[in-house]
This record gives C-alpha cells, structure tokens and sequence, in this order.
C-alpha cells in the first residue's frame, strides 16, 4: 500500500474571452500603426460558490509611425474584470488563471492623432482541491508528489479585553478568523506570526441600534518539530475553533477569549506511477532526472604565515537551474571554511566563497518548466604549499537535479 500524497484533484475548468476596447490619444500625430502588443499582468481571483472572478491589468504597448516617420510608442494599462462559471467550486479551493492576448485591431483616426485598440484576451481559469488520497500504483508515467512525514496540531488561547466604541447592551455576535502573515523555520522549530481579526456586533442600550466594530491583534507562536529544516517543505494552516465573550464594566468593555489552531505539516517528497484511472487530477511530471559530479578548484594566497591546515568544510549556499532545450543549467555558490594553525601555534579560520557552474543534458527538457535541485559537498582536498604560503582547495561537489511540467492525469485512488 502506498503512502497518502497531497494531491490537487480538478475540481472543474472554463474558458472566458474578454473584448476590451479603448482610445489612445496620441502624443505625435501618425500616418500609420506599426504594431500592438499586449500582456495581462497580476491576474488575481476570488472564488464564489460555482464562480470565479478573474481581475488584472491590460498592459498594452502602441507602437507607431509619426509624421516626422520616425517609430513613437505609448503605453496604455487598463483594468480587466471577468466572471468565469465553473460548478464545484467554493470558497478556500485553489485556482490558476493562464491567460493570453489573442488579438489586437489598431484603428488610426483619419487626423492621426487618435488610435482606437480593440484587444481580445482569452482566459483559461482551473479551480483544484487539495486532497490526501492513497493512489494505486501502475507502469504509467512518473510524478512527483508530496506526502506528510511530520504533523504537529497546536492550540493556543488569546484572551483580551476592549473597549467598545459605544456601551452596550448586548453583544449580538463576534466572529473572528486568523491569517498567518510569516513564518520562520529554523531547527526542530518553525516560528509563526498571525493576526487574530475580530468583528463585533453590539446592540447599544438607548436607541438599540446595532454597532459594528473590528478589533486586531498580532500573535506569535512557536512550534517544536524534531527534523524539520530551514530548507524543508511546511504547509501551515490556522484556523479559529471557538470565540467566548462577556460585557463587563457596565456595557463599556468586552472580556474576549479566543481559542484557535495551527496545523503544521513538514512534506517530503515521493515518486509515483499512479495506474491509469477516472480521478483528474493536476500533478507534476518528471520529464527527466539525472545528476552530476562537479569538481571545483580554487586557489587562494593566505595573508598569514600558516603552520598547517586543520581542516576545510564546506557547504553550498546558493543554487540556480535554469532550463534551456534539452539542458538544464546550473549556477552555484558554496562557502568554504578553513581551519588553520599559525606559526605561532594559535588557531585561525578564514571563510572563502567559491562559485561554479556547469550544464547537464536532459532530453526533453524545454525552457519554462520547473526545476528541483539539491547539492551536497562529497569531498574537499586541501593542498597546501609551506614555501608559497598558498592553499589550494579541490571540492567535489554532487548535483541532482529532476524537471517537472505540470499536467493533468487520470488517476486511481485506492478506497477508503
């Protein structure tokens, strides 16, 4: 039986084409229009019950013929606004938009100081759920897939007290809901801050007129778990379970005691051959994977007079891959530190930044898709040379690498 996997299950897609009309006025009177480009930047969505709304901004480049029969350009950004219907979607599902402008109609006014653009843009929104399911396996293609190796539940309780903006008779209601806004992983501990928001409905005791007001309060929490790692994968959630109030100080104050959870997970990850089943689901394949040893050299002249070298470590800091067709390149930086005894017998250590870079061939692979890469350091040899004084450092190093495109699959969840 296999592990449960987190899995984005396609809760449905749709299609929506935008005509977006607009007139340009010109800085320089032109005898023609050369060309229009277009691109919808910061698509941001809401979804609503089997709908979703898709805004952005229309950025689109003019570029045209002046009468001085030089190349002018203008830049137009104007704000999209769309309603995409797909049945099954809620609140708190994901959604992606992809979105590209098909075509552009540039129409020059006869006096040539007035452009009228009509743009057509179309949109392919996706609504997913994420879920925790068992798949079956079979001898298809391969996917990457996240599972739980460690999760931790916290409750915590924040009690306050405030002041409400008018006295009160009764409270009619309070809700309040909790937003994570940074998280910091460190060592076996992962910290959290979050804002605790709570909005209030008070019936005042004269007029009865019911009174609104929305109260914040910033947390912070810290959550031990044994393993997890600055550069581990955490999915967090918080949630409110139970909110307690009480009207004190004759109607003026409000006693709130606020009960709410953090639910960590740490992921890892795991390679699936799901079998061909009806499940749709959104995943990422590997395209290909492979590894490399890298053997990097550098030399440097040390400042002091050195007896010996202790010993040299070493780790790398800063990694890059980037896909071009059928390669991926990589680009690195790891830090050495040396350690050292002077002349005088005390000990020193000295830290020296080395960058390296190499290519490896993944047929397949094509520039866009997602890389996933670690490095380890497998071996330093120091040469160190008395009479120059100098150190000569050799690092080999051992680079994986795997590229992932995100499809959609059919799959086969095991019951239960």
């Amino acid at each position: 039986m296999s592990l449960p996997v987190q899995i984005h299950v396609i809760v449905g897609e749709n299609t929506a084409d935008l005509l977006v009309e607009s007139d340009i006025i010109l800085f320089e009177v032109a005898v023609k229009v050369r060309n229009v480009t277009g691109l919808l930047l910061d698509p941001t969505c809401h979804i609503l019950p089997d709908m979703v709304l898709v805004e952005g901004r229309l950025v689109q480049h003019l570029f045209y013929v002046g009468s001085d029969m030089l190349v002018h350009h203008q830049q137009l950004d104007e704000p999209v606004y769309a309603q995409v219907h797909i049945p099954g979607a809620k609140p708190q599902m994901e959604v992606n938009v992809h979105s590209r402008v098909s075509n552009s109609l540039a129409q020059l006014n006869d006096d040539g100081t007035k452009v009228t653009l009509k743009t057509i843009v179309n949109l392919l929104v996706e609504v997913t759920e994420k879920k925790e399911l068992r798949l079956k396996t079979g001898q298809g293609a391969r996917y990457l897939f996240p599972y739980t190796r460690e999760e931790k539940i916290k409750q915590e309780i924040n009690e306050s007290t405030i002041v409400l903006s008018e006295p009160a008779a009764q409270v009619s209601k309070v809700k309040a809901k909790i937003e994570t806004t940074s998280v910091q992983i460190e060592p076996d501990n992962i910290l959290i801050e979050a804002v605790i928001y709570q909005d209030i409905a008070s019936v005042s005791p004269e007029d009865k007129v019911e009174y609104y007001q929305r109260e914040q309060t910033t947390i912070r929490s810290r959550i031990k778990m044994p393993g997890v790692r600055p550069d581990s994968n955490i999915d967090l959630k918080a949630q409110v379970q139970r909110v307690e109030y009480k009207l004190i100080s004759a109607g003026t104050r409000l006693r709130l005691k606020t009960t709410y959870l953090f639910m960590v997970k740490m992921l890892e990850e795991q390679e699936l051959r799901p079998a061909y089943g009806s499940l749709l689901i959104k995943a990422q394949r590997i395209v290909g994977a492979g590894y490399m040893h890298k053997l990097v050299r550098q030399g440097l002249k040390l400042d002091s007079k050195v007896r010996k070298i202790d010993r040299v470590s070493g780790q790398v800091i800063e990694m890059e891959a980037r896909v071009i067709d059928s390669k991926v390149a990589i680009l690195g930086l790891l830090s050495a530190v040396i350690f050292f005894t002077s002349a005088g017998g005390t000990g020193h250590e000295i830290k020296q930044l080395v960058s390296f870079e190499d290519y490896l061939t993944l047929p397949g692979a094509q520039a866009g898709m997602e890389v996933k890469k670690t490095a380890r350091v497998e071996a330093i040899i120091p040469l160190f040379d008395p009479a120059a004084n100098s150190l000569d450092l050799k690092i080999l190093l051992r680079l994986d690498v795997k590229v992932l495109q995100w499809v959609q699959a059919l799959v086969m969840a095991e019951p239960g």
